[in-house]
């Protein structure tokens, strides 16, 4: 398992390529990045709060459970980056202002926590 500063850089590389993404070009891209950044400071909370996720699966159970807050944002993603992965939706450009947004507010949400 990752500690929570690897779980830091990951988040930060994946905020890194988030970046530099054309969201015009790549809306889908956007929406998948935000969603692993978004994971990667998930997974840093729940190492220093001592949860054990290990899959999506378990992750959304205890988002849903112990960090209400968390997973009102996160769920936004993680659907987002679902439907543009596997069920080829197309992510409008105009998506990803709200999908930013959800990630901003997990990124306070994470960061008012540790």
């Amino acid at each position: 398992m990752a500690t929570p500063e690897e779980h830091q850089k990951q988040a930060d590389h994946n905020q890194s390529f988030l970046d530099s993404i054309d969201a015009n070009v790549y809306p889908d891209w956007v929406a998948t990045v935000a969603f692993y950044r978004a994971v990667h400071l998930v997974e840093k909370l729940f190492h220093t709060r001592g949860h054990d996720s290990g899959s999506h699966v378990r992750r959304n159970t205890v988002l849903k459970r112990q960090y209400l807050p968390i997973w009102r944002e996160y769920k936004t993603l993680y659907s987002f980056s679902r439907l543009a992965r596997y069920w080829c939706l197309k992510v409008k450009p105009e998506h990803t202002k709200f999908i930013l947004q959800r990630l901003s507010r997990v990124e306070r949400e994470v960061g008012n926590l540790l």
